[in-house]
C-alpha cells in the first residue's frame, strides 16, 4: 500500500494563515488537496469597507457564493472610516461624501448570507459632529442587529431605500457619471449590471438569526440611540447564549478649536449614554453570558461621565461567567470598584476572573467640580417576586457619595458657578492588595499599561518587517505606500483588541510576533498612574499628575514617597502570585513589568528568566 506523501491538513493550515492574504489566494492553485484549505484560509475574514467601488461588489459576490459565503466566512469587518464626511452641517442633497454611502448601506443586508459567521467588527471613522455621520451610524447598527437577530424583512429595506435616496442618491449619480464620461457607451452595460447587483429590488426572505459569538465596535457614538436599544432586533442579539464577546470602543467628543461643539464633560447626551450602559448595551442578558469583555473610552471616564458597574446586573454580581476584562481609560476614585472587580465570574467554572487589563486606567486623587457632590443613594429591587409580593425580592442600595451631580454638570459653569474639592483617599497599593491572594485566587494574567491606541507601535514593526522597494522600481514604490496607508489605517483605534497582543518589542530583531498588533507597554511612566480632575481648566480638565506637589506644599513629603514604594511593593506580590500560578516552581526567579523589578513579562505572564 503506498505511503500518502500529504501532511495532515493542520500542518497546512498552520503554513497558509502565517502567509499575506494574497499568497494565500495563491496557494489555491497547488492541488486540488490544498486548494480548500487555502480557500478556507483566504477567505475566512472578508471586508466591506468603501475605500472602492469595486470592493463592495466584490463582498457582495463572496456573500452570495454556495462555495464561500455560508461554508467558509467565519468573520467579517465593516469599515465606514474611509467614508468623507464634511465638518459642516449641511441639509439634505447639499453635498454627498466620498466614496458612496449608499451602496455600502445597500450591501450590507448581505451579511445574513453568512451562515457561520462568529465575529463580526465594525469600524466607524472619527465623529464629525453632524446630523448625516450620525444618522448614517445609526442606520448601520441598525441594518447590522436587524440581520443578526434574522428579523431584516422588505420593509426595512424600503425604509433604508428611502434613506438612502433622500440623502445620497443625488451626489452618487452625479459622481458615477463624472467618472465614467467619454466611455459611457462601452462600459454602459456594465454599470447598469452593477447597480442591480447592489441593493437590487427583490422580495427579502427572512434568514434564521446568525449565532454570533464576537462583536467588537470602534469609535461607537457616545449618544443614547434609544430606537437601536430599544428595539427587539438589539435585545435578541445580545440575549443569545452564544453572544459571549463583547469588545467596545467608545469615541467621546471633544470641543474643536472652533468652538462649534459642546464639551464633552457638560454634554448631556454624553452624561447619558455613560449612565444608561448598564440598561443598554450591558444589560442583564447579555451580563449573564458574557466571558470577555474589553470597555474602552477615547477619553477618561468611570468618574464623569459616570458609569457604574454595580447596576450592571446587581442580582447576580455583575458578569457571573466573565474570564477576561479589559478597560480603557477606566478611572478608579472609591473602595466598591476594586472590590466588583475581584467579585466577578464566580459562575465561569473556573472560580472567578483569569484575565484583567488595565490600558491607562489611573486613580483620582482629588477632583475639583461643580458642587455639590452627589450624597444620595440608589434603591433596586432584583429578584422573581411578584408587584405586591417583596418576599422574593433583594433589596440593593447602592451609595453615589463623591461622584459629580449629573444636573449640575449638564447645566454647565460660569464665574460665580460654586465649586467643590474633594481629595479622594483610593491608592494603588489598597487596590492591588485586594487582587493578591484569596481575593482573586483564579488570576492568571495581570496587565497594566499604555495600549497603542494610534496604532503607531504596530506600524513601526510592519515598517520593519517589510521595508520599502528600491526607489528604481518606481510601480513597486507606489504600490508599496499605498499598502502601507492602508495597513496604518486598518491599524488605528484597535487598542481594545490588542490588549492581550505582546508588549512593544525591546529587540527590533524579534518582530513578527507583533506583526497582528501591539499590546500594552509596561515601562514605569505607564502603570501605577494617578489623576486629578479640574473643571476650570476645561477644554482638558484632567490633569494626569500625582499628589507630590500636593505633598510638597503640606510638608508631607515623606509620606508621598512611603505610599509610592508601597504601590510598587504592592505590584510586585501581585505579579509574583500571578506568576506563581503560571510557574509554580520557577517563582524565586519570576521577573516583572519595566521600572517596578527586571527583565520582561510575556502575553501579561512573568516568565522566569531561563526562559526568555
Amino acid at each position: 500500500m503506498a505511503i500518502s506523501s500529504r501532511l495532515p491538513v493542520e500542518i497546512y493550515y498552520n503554513i497558509f494563515v502565517q502567509l499575506p492574504p494574497a499568497d494565500a489566494l495563491t496557494c489555491r492553485f497547488l492541488d486540488k488537496f490544498t486548494s480548500a484549505i487555502a480557500t478556507a484560509v483566504a477567505f475566512r475574514h472578508v471586508r466591506l469597507e468603501d475605500t472602492s467601488y469595486a470592493r463592495i461588489t466584490w463582498f457582495e459576490a463572496v456573500a452570495r457564493s454556495p462555495y464561500l459565503g455560508g461554508l467558509v466566512v467565519r468573520e467579517v469587518t465593516v469599515d465606514t472610516s474611509y467614508l468623507g464626511f464634511p465638518n459642516t452641517d449641511a441639509g439634505a442633497g447639499d453635498f454627498w461624501p466620498l466614496p458612496r454611502p449608499a451602496a455600502f448601506l445597500r450591501t450590507l443586508p448581505c451579511l445574513r448570507l453568512f451562515a457561520g459567521l462568529c465575529t463580526l467588527n465594525i469600524r466607524f471613522g472619527k465623529p464629525a459632529h453632524i446630523r448625516e455621520n450620525q444618522r448614517f451610524r445609526d442606520w448601520v447598527l441598525r441594518v447590522v442587529f436587524e440581520v443578526l437577530a434574522g428579523e431584516w424583512s422588505t420593509a426595512s429595506q424600503r425604509e433604508l431605500d428611502a434613506y438612502c435616496a433622500e440623502y445620497w442618491e443625488g451626489g452618487e449619480e452625479e459622481r458615477r457619471q463624472q467618472q465614467d464620461g467619454s466611455d459611457n457607451e462601452n462600459r454602459g452595460d456594465d454599470r447598469e449590471e452593477n447597480s442591480r447587483a447592489v441593493g437590487e429590488d427583490e422580495a427579502i426572505e427572512r434568514t434564521p438569526p446568525v449565532r454570533l459569538r464576537t462583536l467588537t465596535i470602534s469609535n461607537l457614538g457616545d449618544h443614547a440611540e434609544e430606537r437601536l436599544t430599544a428595539s427587539p432586533a438589539f435585545g435578541t442579539v445580545l440575549a443569545s447564549p452564544e453572544f459571549q464577546e463583547l469588545k467596545l470602543l467608545v469615541a467621546l467628543r471633544h470641543l474643536d478649536p472652533f468652538g462649534a461643539n459642546q464639551q464633552a464633560y457638560n454634554d448631556e447626551q454624553v452624561l447619558d449614554f455613560a449612565e444608561s450602559l448598564p440598561r443598554t448595551w450591558l444589560a442583564a442578558p447579555l451580563a449573564r453570558n458574557l466571558r470577555v469583555l474589553s470597555l474602552y473610552f477615547s477619553d477618561y471616564w468611570g468618574w464623569t461621565p459616570r458609569m457604574d458597574f454595580r447596576l450592571v446586573n446587581p442580582g447576580e454580581g455583575g458578569f457571573p461567567n466573565l474570564r477576561v476584562l479589559a478597560l480603557g481609560n477606566y478611572v478608579f476614585s472609591h473602595d466598591w470598584q476594586a472590590d466588583w472587580i475581584a467579585g466577578l465570574g464566580t459562575q465561569n467554572g473556573k472560580g472567578g476572573l483569569q484575565e484583567l487589563y488595565l490600558d491607562d486606567c489611573p486613580i483620582m486623587w482629588r477632583a475639583r467640580t461643580v458642587g455639590p457632590l452627589d450624597d444620595s443613594v440608589t434603591v433596586l429591587q432584583t429578584g422573581a417576586g411578584e408587584e405586591d409580593d417583596d418576599t422574593g425580592r433583594t433589596t440593593i442600595t447602592i451609595s453615589n457619595e463623591g461622584y459629580p451631580r449629573k444636573d449640575l454638570m449638564a447645566a454647565g459653569t460660569t464665574v460665580f458657578t460654586p465649586m467643590a474639592v474633594r481629595d479622594y483617599p483610593l491608592r494603588w497599593h489598597h487596590v492591588l492588595r485586594r487582587w493578591t491572594g484569596a481575593a482573586m485566587p483564579t488570576l492568571r494574567v495581570f496587565r497594566m499599561g499604555h495600549g497603542d491606541w494610534d496604532g503607531v507601535e504596530a506600524s513601526s514593526v510592519h515598517a520593519r518587517l517589510w521595508p520599502p522597494p528600491p526607489r528604481a522600481l518606481v510601480p513597486e514604490l507606489r504600490r508599496f505606500r499605498e499598502q502601507t496607508q492602508l495597513h496604518r489605517r486598518r491599524l488605528r483605534d484597535r487598542a481594545h483588541l490588542t490588549y492581550d497582543s505582546p508588549a512593544p518589542p525591546p529587540d527590533p530583531r524579534r518582530l513578527r510576533r507583533f506583526s497582528r498588533g501591539v499590546g500594552l507597554a509596561t515601562a514605569r511612566e505607564h502603570i501605577l498612574q494617578y489623576v486629578s480632575f479640574n473643571l476650570g481648566l476645561l477644554p482638558q480638565p484632567w490633569v494626569e499628575r500625582d499628589d507630590r506637589r500636593h505633598a510638597g506644599d503640606l510638608d508631607r513629603v515623606a509620606e508621598y514617597e512611603a505610599s509610592r514604594a508601597a504601590d510598587e511593593a504592592a505590584l510586585r506580590e501581585l505579579l509574583a502570585v500571578v506568576g506563581e500560578r503560571n510557574y509554580p516552581s520557577t517563582t524565586a526567579r519570576t521577573v516583572v513589568v519595566g521600572g517596578v523589578g527586571r527583565g520582561e513579562t510575556r502575553m501579561g505572564k512573568t516568565v522566569p528568566e531561563d526562559i526568555i
